[in-house]
């Protein structure tokens, strides 16, 4: 049986849908994988048009390149047995119910990452247009409770845990390479609270090594430690994973306005082979093994005590990253293995 398969990806402008590297190669579906990638303006770029920033900010994003319309007609010209529609705060309400009329046999799934009950993560167009998907699935899992996604319509909702993509999230280490090798390393968009514990680690004896967008502010940039080195370069592709891999330890950080109880680092990092030293949550301890394949914190004073530790405990530390390494092999973590188990729940 042949399954069409339509991926929109309405966000901003450039980002490519982070599964779609891995879903060509997948094996257990006889299926026909069609993927189209429909650009929007980076709402959040001072080079974007001001009245656009502003109709982002109040919630009711500008549609300029058309997504609702050129969403509309690819359903008109093809027949497809489902449509993924990744966060799509640009996707109307009336583009969903249209889409039902042309073809009633069709699901309509939303495929979100982000807290979509926060405010900055969502738009009005997105909260009533849940009503319209046959399935919405989260890596929130209290978005899920009745007050939250259920409140504004959502029908099914499943969650799962974030995942990682296979053909970039792996052990890499090039020969000709200009990624330094890290005792210490964080990736990810600067915060004060985050900045504030690597900071402490610095001021311990700890060289942490920092990449990732929001660093350069004067606050950070003052502030830091001499054993603090910031990159205010965002690494992605094989360089992110490669500066993982040559990690001795990869901290994960939570981002409290999202409310994070884990995050696509939780599974990113130990995909990559290196010890993931996290904050500790009941879904992190889910995932990973305690102790066993991968490591938790609680406050800034246990974050440096762990990390001395496993500093001075080389062979614990290599094995506790093999396990949280086989842990992400054996547990179906990867995009593919998501798709299908969301499949398998809209039958």
């Amino acid at each position: 049986m042949m399954e069409n398969i339509l991926f929109v990806s309405p966000g901003s402008k450039g980002k490519v849908t982070p599964f779609i590297s891995d879903l060509e190669n997948i094996n257990w579906i006889d299926h026909d994988i069609i993927y189209t990638k429909l650009d929007s303006f980076d709402y959040y770029s001072n080079k974007t048009p001001i009245f656009i920033r502003i109709l982002a900010k109040l919630r009711f994003p500008f549609d300029e390149y058309k997504i609702n319309l050129r969403l509309i007609e690819k359903v008109k010209s093809s027949k497809f047995d489902y449509i993924f529609i990744i966060k799509g705060n640009l996707i109307r309400p009336k583009t969903l119910k249209k889409i039902k009329n042309i073809s009633n046999h069709t699901k309509i799934i939303s495929w979100c990452s982000d807290d979509m009950m926060q405010p900055h993560n969502s738009s009005y167009f997105y909260l009533m247009s849940l009503k319209y998907y046959d399935l919405v699935t989260t890596t929130k899992s209290f978005n899920a409770l009745p007050n939250e996604l259920p409140k504004y319509g959502a029908k099914k909702i499943l969650f799962q845990n974030n995942s990682f993509i296979s053909a970039i999230h792996r052990p890499l280490i090039r020969d000709e390479s200009n990624i330094i090798n890290s005792k210490v390393l964080f990736i990810g968009f600067a915060e004060k609270d985050r900045f504030n514990s690597m900071n402490f680690l610095a001021k311990n004896g700890i060289k942490v090594d920092i990449y990732g967008s929001g660093w350069e502010k004067d606050y950070y940039q003052s502030n830091a430690d001499k054993n603090l080195n910031i990159n205010t370069i965002n690494l992605d592709g094989d360089d992110y994973a490669e500066a993982i891999s040559r990690a001795d330890v990869c901290l994960c950080f939570l981002r409290k306005i999202n409310r994070d109880l884990q995050t696509a680092r939780s599974a990113e990092i130990p995909a990559c082979g290196t010890l993931m030293l996290a904050e500790k949550t009941n879904e992190h301890e889910q995932m990973f093994e305690s102790n066993k394949e991968a490591v938790y914190f609680s406050s800034d004073e246990e974050l440096l005590d762990k990390i001395n530790f496993l500093k001075s405990n080389p062979k614990i530390r290599n094995e506790i990253a093999k396990n949280g390494f086989d842990r992400c092999m054996n547990s179906k973590m990867s995009y593919p293995d998501r798709l299908k188990i969301i499949l398998e729940n809209t039958k």
